[in-house]
């Protein structure tokens, strides 16, 4: 078994970072099936933040793409991931951790926290 490629990687964050700022936890908790950090906690998570949440730069989403620390979960090549995130176009002091493992076929993708550094 491979680890999930830098590119479904970057992919997966693009995708979990998006519905967060777009404040879609639903979505969000669809996509991770709620394992971990369902949506009311994710509610709960976004709410301290003062301020509109907003993309990084892609430069920045695929460098954490490429330093992923790949491990083991559930059985199958995953990676650890610990991203930043921006709010008014800069870093916050914020942090979404999460991991995506390969599942069959499309990487799984599961938000194990949101925390302030």
């Amino acid at each position: 078994m491979i680890h999930p490629t830098k590119e479904a990687v970057y992919v997966a964050i693009l995708e979990i970072l998006t519905r967060l700022v777009a404040g879609d936890v639903n979505g969000v908790e669809q996509i991770t099936h709620g394992k971990r950090l369902p949506a009311p906690e994710l509610r709960a998570a976004l709410s301290s933040i003062p301020t509109p949440l907003t993309l990084p730069p892609t430069d920045s989403l695929r460098r954490v793409a490429s330093e992923c620390v790949e491990n083991w979960q559930n059985g199958s090549p995953s990676c650890a991931l610990d991203i930043d995130l921006w709010t008014d176009g800069e870093p916050s002091d914020l942090t979404v951790e999460m991991t995506i493992w390969r599942g069959s076929g499309a990487p799984v993708i599961e938000i194990d926290n949101i925390h302030t550094l």
